[in-house]
């Protein structure tokens, strides 16, 4: 068996959700999945800032890339942001980059914050 290393820039294979409710409090899930060579690292943006690792969510966030054992090109990105706030509402943009080039998935999921009870 012959391994051919191709190089190829990342695309999105599924998009997050495109409206997304959550209320005050809960956690927000978001999941986006890519494909590339090398295999692309996924970030999040929270209205085109930075989201998570930044010090400012107090832990709140994590974001885990999930490598397919069967698809070395193959990853998906779970954003969870527990104990959701009204300032984790907006756009949240999953852009996916490797040394080949990056990609943003369109569109973006819109979450809406409701106050709750």
């Amino acid at each position: 068996q012959i391994l051919i290393f191709f190089k190829a820039k990342p695309t999105i294979v599924s998009t997050p959700e495109r409206q997304v409710q959550v209320n005050v409090g809960e956690t927000l899930v978001l999941r986006c999945t890519a494909r590339g060579a090398p295999a692309p690292y996924i970030n999040w943006r929270l209205n085109w800032g930075h989201i998570c690792g930044d010090g400012s969510d107090n832990g709140r966030c994590s974001i885990a890339q999930n490598f397919d054992n069967n698809d070395p090109t193959l990853v998906t990105c779970i954003l969870t942001v527990r104990n959701v706030n009204r300032n984790d509402a907006g756009a949240y943009s999953c852009e996916a980059l490797n040394n080949q080039g990056f990609i943003f998935a369109i569109p973006d999921a819109i979450v809406n914050v409701n106050a709750g009870m």
